[in-house]
């Protein structure tokens, strides 16, 4: 959290070195993302909604944004999920973070490229302690069985956090009105996941056994399609209408 506070506050400082000669407005962003785990034999899938509040930097040539986030990050269910009894929310992951957007051209071009970087880093979880395949990491509602010289025991990973989560993307923004645009963008994303292995028989406190097991961490990649919304307003209007 510390590095993302450091990230957060120089791109913030190296922003408003500008702002003063450009127009600068408040601007809101609400919006939605799946993603799915690449370079891998297994097909993870995951939702993120996020809710962006911060501050757009208006330049002739573009705009940038820089935003704090918060985000819901949720499990789509897979159909051999779904058979095993588990439900959507199964896992929820509150987020917060940063974003920063550079949208090129005049805010007022109907149709503009743009590239984004967030990183969010995760507050809380339902799913502290969560049985998880071995192997693939799927979020499973009970551990799996494996056989050794004839005796039965269970394995599974157990979910602790999620620290990292960045985002680059590309997209574009479409004007819907003066204030309003609608943005779209694929990206690549990396997650660090921290969990914890443990194997142990049918009669064990396997809750217990699992305080003295040490946390691993495991790196993932994924790609994202957002869709989002962007509502932009100036913070000087009510400043200006005071004027005589």
């Amino acid at each position: 959290m510390k590095t993302l506070a450091l990230f957060i506050f120089s791109v913030l400082c190296s922003l408003l070195s500008f702002s003063q000669e450009n127009e600068t407005k408040m601007s809101a962003q609400l919006s939605n993302s799946t993603f799915s785990r690449v370079f891998t034999n297994t097909h993870d899938l995951y939702n993120l909604t996020k809710i962006d509040l911060g501050i757009n930097f208006q330049r002739a040539k573009g705009d940038f944004y820089l935003f704090v986030t918060y985000g819901l990050n949720t499990n789509l269910l897979l159909s051999s999920q779904k058979s095993a009894g588990l439900t959507v929310f199964s896992y929820k992951s509150h987020m917060f973070g940063g974003s920063f957007e550079y949208h090129l051209l005049s805010i007022q071009r109907k149709v503009r490229p743009y590239f984004g970087m967030s990183i969010l880093s995760e507050l809380a979880t339902n799913y502290k302690d969560g049985f998880m395949t071995p192997n693939s990491f799927y979020i499973i509602n009970k551990p799996l069985n494996s056989m050794t010289n004839s005796y039965l025991f269970n394995i599974s990973n157990f979910y602790q956090s999620t620290p990292f989560l960045g985002t680059l993307s590309l997209g574009c923004d479409f004007r819907l009105s003066k204030v309003v645009r609608l943005n779209f963008s694929m990206g690549y994303s990396l997650r660090k996941m921290k969990y914890k292995y443990l194997e142990w028989y049918d009669g064990d406190n396997y809750r217990e056994m699992l305080k003295n097991v040490p946390v691993e961490s495991k790196m993932f990649h994924f790609i994202n399609a957002q869709l989002g919304l962007n509502y932009t307003f100036s913070i000087m209007k009510s400043k200006e209408n005071t004027k005589i």
